[in-house]
């Protein structure tokens, strides 16, 4: 209870599987924060759990890579279940948080990710928020929100949500798949952006930065739309739901003309 825990490459880590019943902590008010490790151990993961129960409520999770070394990855939260099932993470009305700073060194193969759940683990969030973000503008750093793959849940209820890359790199909301691991994930993490002109696709010309999600579980509403689409300026309001099967203007399917915005 209200303590503040930091240290290189991982914030906290249990990992004794062995254990019988499992292990299970709860935590209240408190921080916890990694660093980047020495070379040699560039990982900065600032939860880290193989098998345990872990409730934690309020405070603040931090994974930073501060250092301009390069890093293997990211995260605030990662859990892995090892193939067991057994590793459970949930937080309640907290922050997490995964950033580089401006002079960091290129991030690898695990990226810069909010919450990471592989090999069976699980990922719980109700409430607070999610910030996934690079900063520093000479690196083409994807970031993810939520990651889960190889059968591990991710489940993220009445979540803030900021992912913020760098460079020409990729912005992925939530997402089922890793590049270098496979996909076999499980996202439940519907959200409703702020209503406005444009739909949250930032980015330059060829959309290298787009929003990236999965189908149906971005809501946006256009409020400038012509009664023909989106594109046209006008009077109306259009429910748009992110679809990836939609490229023309963004991953937007427009619910009220029933079809891709820009078509």
């Amino acid at each position: 209870t209200n303590v503040e825990v930091q240290a290189n490459r991982y914030g906290w880590l249990d990992s004794d599987c062995g254990a019988s019943p499992s292990l299970t902590h709860y935590w209240f008010g408190s921080k916890v924060e990694s660093r980047t490790g020495p070379a040699g151990s560039e990982l900065s993961w600032g939860f880290y759990s193989f098998c345990a129960r872990t409730n934690f409520y309020g405070g603040q999770i931090v994974g930073l890579h501060d250092t301009a070394q390069a890093s293997t990855g990211v995260a605030a939260v990662a859990i892995n279940g090892i193939g067991q099932g057994r590793a459970v993470f949930s937080i309640y009305g907290g922050s997490v948080h995964a950033t580089t700073t401006e002079s960091a060194g290129i991030v690898g193969r695990w990226g810069v990710t909010g919450l990471l759940a592989y090999n069976t683990g699980e990922v719980h969030m109700h409430g607070g928020s999610i910030t996934a973000e690079a900063k520093n503008a000479a690196q083409n750093q994807d970031v993810y929100g939520v990651l889960t793959f190889q059968n591990a849940l991710g489940h993220a209820l009445d979540t803030a949500f900021v992912v913020t890359p760098s460079g020409t790199g990729r912005a992925y909301r939530i997402s089922t798949e890793h590049p270098g691991f496979g996909g076999g994930g499980v996202v439940d993490a519907p959200f409703l952006w702020p209503a406005g002109t444009n739909p949250p696709t930032p980015g330059d010309a060829t959309g290298s930065k787009h929003l990236i999600s999965t189908n149906g579980n971005d809501l946006f509403v256009e409020t400038d739309c012509a009664a023909t689409g989106c594109q046209a300026v006008g009077p109306e309001p259009h429910l748009l739901v992110y679809s990836d099967l939609c490229t023309t203007a963004g991953p937007w399917f427009d619910i009220v003309t029933r079809k891709c915005r820009g078509q």
